[in-house]
């Protein structure tokens, strides 16, 4: 009988971890989407700025 409930609770922790999981990715894909469409952030002409190569002529 304790191989039973073992196995169970087994089960159920396996599919609970799989859910908690799958709602954390959800989450996370919902909350990167919606900052996508709301296009780039204002640090992002000083970061394209600093990442800039530059013309060198002298070495």
């Amino acid at each position: 009988m304790n191989d039973l409930v073992t196995i169970a609770v087994v089960v159920m922790l396996l599919c609970g971890g799989t859910m908690t999981a799958e709602k954390i990715f959800t989450s996370t894909r919902k909350a990167a989407l919606a900052k996508a469409s709301h296009g780039l952030p204002k640090m992002t002409p000083f970061a394209n700025a600093l990442t800039k190569k530059k013309n060198r002529t002298n070495y």
